[in-house]
């Protein structure tokens, strides 16, 4: 195939669609970018909120069951609660 001469016209629409492409592939591209960092942003987020939370509540429960514990160990000696640390 010979190289053929593009009239003017041609060359301009070349240009414009390789310039409307290149703007939504690099569009594209930023915002999958801040789409991925935000998710990992919330993520973690969500676990350090769901730990802050979820501490308390363990340590109440953690001593709900200790005073639970409390008459039975003073009747039939002491009842081994493992603790963890």
């Amino acid at each position: 195939m010979r190289g053929r001469n593009l009239s003017f016209r041609d060359r301009l629409l070349v240009l414009g669609v390789s310039l409307t492409a290149g703007s939504l592939l690099l569009l594209g591209a930023v915002i999958w970018w801040n789409n991925h960092h935000l998710r990992e942003v919330s993520y973690v987020g969500c676990l350090r909120a769901a730990e802050a939370e979820c501490d308390p509540i363990a340590e109440s429960i953690d001593g709900f069951a200790m005073t639970a514990a409390w008459p039975w160990n003073t009747r039939f000696g002491k009842i081994s609660i493992p603790r963890q640390s």
